[in-house]
């Protein structure tokens, strides 16, 4: 062999492992950046991919998700009752939680199945909402109702939810 083939040889040789470390680097930092990401908060496959994709080989962010898959640091299903929740305590409807699921890239039927775990009633939900807008919606004229209406819809609420909302409550 002559010095300039054992010379190719070692480069080549050294360029590979090169790549390995610098693999073994980049998981590293990409798993620690996950990680401080699922610290603050529940996130779904698709955000981390969109957050992370453009700073780290899909390659590598793939083998990172499946790894904080196996170590349930990243549940889609537990995401999804923990963000129901939050933006069911902050007044938004059930139509207005899965659209903004939908936008993280979760699909539509666990979603729904989510939405009915979670037993929030719903309803009654749209009638607080409806209160705490207006204080008596039973009461209100056409105009006024139309517009309340149009507020629990923006809100996320059905149609139905909304027109119960504007019912006599039973306290009454």
């Amino acid at each position: 062999m002559t010095p300039e083939e054992k010379e190719d040889l070692l480069a080549t040789s050294f360029s590979g492992e090169a790549d390995q470390a610098q693999t073994t680097v980049e998981y590293k930092q990409a798993l620690s950046r996950v990680m401080r990401l699922l610290a603050r908060r529940e996130y779904s496959e698709q955000e981390i991919r969109r957050k992370l994709g453009d700073e780290y080989p899909t390659t590598i962010l793939a083998v990172v998700i499946e790894r904080c898959r196996a170590l349930d640091w990243l549940n889609e299903a537990r995401m999804m009752a923990v963000f129901i929740r939050s933006r069911a305590s902050r007044g938004y409807g059930p139509m207005r939680v899965m659209q903004e699921l939908r936008f993280k890239g979760l699909s539509a039927e666990p979603i729904k199945l989510a939405l009915e775990a979670c037993e929030i009633d719903w309803f009654a939900m749209a009638k607080q909402q409806a209160v705490r807008k207006v204080n008596e919606p039973a009461i209100l004229d056409r105009v006024a109702r139309g517009k309340l209406l149009a507020f629990l819809q923006r809100r996320g609420f059905t149609s139905e939810q909304a027109r119960y909302a504007l019912t006599p409550s039973d306290e009454e």
